[in-house]
């Protein structure tokens, strides 16, 4: 459900495509899906690498919140 809202939300202005590293690429840009508790081991050797995680308030270095991407529609 997470990845399908991710997803949902930046197609309408980003081309988004699967990654093999982790859940998404949009640009140069990865992005890593997943709940509260998700880490950052699946894209610590990818450049521009972004978990974005569900259950959270408040951004920090490469975690972003999941409600954020809602503000893009």
């Amino acid at each position: 459900m997470r990845e399908t809202f991710f997803y949902n939300q930046l197609r309408v202005t980003q081309e988004v495509i699967s990654s093999r590293v982790s859940d998404f690429c949009v640009g140069d840009y990865t992005f890593e899906v997943g709940g509260k508790k998700k880490g950052k081991k699946q894209i610590s050797e990818v450049p521009n690498g972004y978990v974005v995680r569900d259950e959270i308030e408040y951004a920090t270095n490469q975690i972003i919140p999941l409600w954020a991407f809602g503000l893009m529609y």
